[in-house]
């Protein structure tokens, strides 16, 4: 390639970049669009659903009030919760329940976490289920024959589904190996454990509680090395790992104990390079109870405030705390979609879409960024540089 040409190509490419940053620039998200998630049906005129999880695609999985057959086979049908799987634009799909050697007096079951494949876990009566759109509802097997119950709580795009019994035994499982205990071996006899969450990775985080110190930990840790704390703080009370992303960032919250410290609780991000990092909460929400429950591969988290009103926010390293209703103000007219008021956030992908809840309504929303078009004007300067840029080049080619 000769000099000439590696001069222009450079420059093209560099004029281009800047023409695409810039225009990336131009459209910002400033706008949110909301979908609402449609009931499964209505009963005498009540309508109520709830939801857990959305990934990637938007696919959203969680529960909804209605009557329905818990078994092919039965002639009456129940009042109960009905897991469902919606899809991004808010229609739902029956996953059905998990079909048992005794019947049930009613249904119930909830769908609780979804990966990215569109594979779904959940709890149906007493038994813990994987659902995929092959094979449909499959019971994930108790650990033990004495087992009276089993909940399944996530699953990673792997596959591997980490849930717990009755008697707080947490297990990893998947269609290939089956259970596998977590790994307790490290704790003290009188510590209890919980798990929140699981990433790509395999990494788990929640808590363990020592009842010797009387006080609970944030732990992360894996099947294989169990739970380790996450960090340790003067005046600590308590804390507790609500999510972590596959960078192994985590986020939840803990409580301090100390005249100088004004809130009941208060949200932690946790990084394996850096610790701590501090989320600077405002002066007006002293005395709330706030907790991180939600984070992204991007490190955007999600969490919840509690205090006069229940309310959401966001919070990432570049844009630091913003409320939800400061991002989109289709949370500050509520009684334009039927919200009650009170908005609690749920969840958070990759996209940045935001799974929402108004549990006194009992509706549930899906609010998805939009990229804002620039001004005229602005666009059409951007081209016109453009247009200078290419006739530059073009200019240097023929001299």
């Amino acid at each position: 390639m000769s000099k000439r040409i590696k001069t222009i190509t450079r420059g093209i490419f560099f004029s281009s970049f800047l023409f695409f940053h810039h225009l990336t620039n131009a459209y910002s998200v400033d706008l949110y669009s909301l979908v609402q998630l449609n009931d499964y049906s209505s009963v005498n005129g009540l309508n109520y659903s709830y939801a857990y999880a959305i990934n990637n695609s938007g696919e959203v999985v969680g529960e909804s009030l209605g009557i329905d057959f818990y078994d092919d086979a039965e002639s009456w049908p129940h009042l109960g919760l009905i897991p469902l799987k919606w899809d991004s634009n808010g229609n739902f799909q029956k996953l059905g329940f998990v079909k048992t050697e005794y019947s049930m007096f009613g249904v119930s079951g909830t769908a609780t976490a979804i990966n990215d494949g569109g594979v779904v876990v959940g709890q149906s009566g007493n038994r813990a289920f994987i659902w995929n759109q092959t094979n449909g509802i499959k019971e994930i097997e108790f650990i033990n024959a004495t087992d009276g119950s089993s909940k399944a709580i996530a699953i990673n795009n792997n596959g591997t589904v980490v849930g717990h019994n009755d008697t707080n035994q947490y297990y990893f499982w998947d269609t290939v190996s089956g259970h596998k205990l977590l790994n307790t071996n490290n704790l003290a006899e009188n510590t209890s454990v919980n798990i929140s969450s699981i990433n790509n990775n395999g990494v788990v985080v929640g808590s363990i509680s020592s009842l010797t110190e009387a006080r609970s930990f944030a732990a992360i840790g894996t099947q294989q090395d169990g739970l380790t704390r996450l960090f340790d703080l003067p005046h600590l009370v308590g804390s507790s790992a609500a999510a972590v992303n596959d960078l192994g960032q985590v986020v939840g919250s803990f409580t301090l104990d100390s005249s100088e410290f004004y809130y009941q609780s208060r949200p932690f991000f946790w990084d394996p390079v850096q610790g701590l990092i501090n989320i600077n909460i405002p002066e007006e929400f002293n005395g709330s109870q706030i907790s991180a429950t939600a984070i992204n591969n991007s490190g955007s988290v999600l969490g919840t405030i509690a205090g006069n009103q229940v309310q959401g926010f966001i919070w990432d390293i570049t844009n630091g705390f913003r409320l939800l209703s400061s991002i989109t103000d289709l949370i500050n007219k509520p009684s334009d979609f039927g919200m009650a008021g009170v908005v609690v956030p749920l969840d958070i992908n990759d996209m940045g879409q935001i799974l929402i809840s108004s549990p006194v309504a009992g509706k549930v929303y899906i609010l998805s960024p939009v990229l804002s078009v620039p001004e005229p004007e602005n666009l059409g300067m951007l081209l016109a540089g453009l247009g200078v840029v290419v006739f530059m080049q073009r200019r240097r080619k023929v001299n």
